[in-house]
């Protein structure tokens, strides 16, 4: 458990010290260990099962969009028919029965 909350520090660490600047990552690292302590021990399992849910609604959010963005702007270009001996044919499904 302790490697995964490193992991989770660290990688806020990085990320708001290489993209908002201002101090070196070990003073977010302690506010958000601090932060996310105080709320767990003041709220207990309660808080920490509804921030875990709250978590899950944002990336199924997160989901819907990506999804719904690669339907609408995702076009690939049409390819040309398959040659007849290559395409579907009779020889292609019996082949199917006649395999192990």
């Amino acid at each position: 458990m302790s490697v995964a909350l490193i992991s989770e520090y660290t990688a806020i660490g990085d990320l708001f010290e290489h993209y908002v600047g201002g101090p070196s990552r070990i003073y977010i690292i302690i506010l958000v260990g601090l932060v996310t302590a105080v709320y767990t021990a003041k709220g207990g399992l309660l808080i920490s099962l509804l921030t875990d849910q709250l978590q899950a609604a944002l990336i199924l959010v997160l989901i819907l969009i990506a999804s719904l963005y690669l339907v609408v702007n995702f076009r690939e270009p049409l390819r040309q028919p398959l040659p007849e001996r290559l395409g579907i044919n009779y020889s292609g499904f019996s082949s199917i029965f006649s395999l192990p």
